[in-house]
């Protein structure tokens, strides 16, 4: 990827994302198939029948997975196109805002705020993450 965007092969460097950020994706859906299919029965069998009660939130975590797979993608771009300011702000905001939700949610929705919380700190670093590589983007095109 360094290499494409320093070549200003934008539609290259583009596309290799685009399958990175799919194959997150692909892999969070297949993750929220094998948890509808068998969450319930493998938090049985792996832990205790009282964790097979919270397959919701396991849910929940398994997309706050694919959404902080698809952040690092984008992170590991931003890198590659050498946008290495911008990380750390990205960084405070994503960690401001889990901290924040964090305060809010956990104590009236408990576990469940906790990982709300999680997966929107996600959507922050991966949203704000967009934005600076499209911008990157758009400036080499």
């Amino acid at each position: 990827m360094s290499k494409q965007f320093a070549e200003g092969d934008v539609r290259g460097f583009r596309l290799l994302l685009t399958k990175l950020l799919w194959f997150a994706a692909a892999l969070g859906v297949a993750g929220l198939g094998l948890t509808l299919l068998a969450g319930r029965p493998v938090l049985t069998i792996v832990y205790e029948p009282q964790y097979a009660e919270h397959v919701d939130l396991l849910l929940v975590m398994v997309v706050t997975a694919s959404v902080t797979a698809i952040a690092s993608f984008l992170g590991f771009a931003m890198t590659a196109a050498r946008r290495f300011r911008a990380q750390l702000p990205i960084m405070g905001a994503t960690v401001a805002t889990t901290f924040a939700l964090t305060l809010a949610l956990v104590p009236r929705f408990g576990l469940m705020g906790a990982a709300y919380a999680l997966l929107f700190g996600a959507a922050v670093q991966a949203a704000a993450s967009y934005l600076v590589l499209n911008a990157a983007m758009r400036r080499l095109a």
